[in-house]
């Protein structure tokens, strides 16, 4: 998860800020997650979400 942090200009503490966030998540059987990006990213987001079995919401 560093590595793509770094890939994508993103700091170690905030991968390791959402790394803590998601973990807290993990005993419910749907986890949401707020994620900030660049919009040039989000393209990148769907497909990763696509190919896990997620989705995006616009809450």
């Amino acid at each position: 998860m560093s590595e793509a942090g770094e890939r994508h200009g993103i700091s170690r503490a905030a991968v390791s800020q959402a790394v803590k966030r998601i973990q807290a998540e993990l005993d419910r059987e749907f986890v949401t997650v707020a994620v900030r990006l660049p919009k040039d990213r989000l393209g990148e987001l769907e497909a990763w979400l696509d190919a896990k079995g997620g989705s995006l919401s616009a809450e």
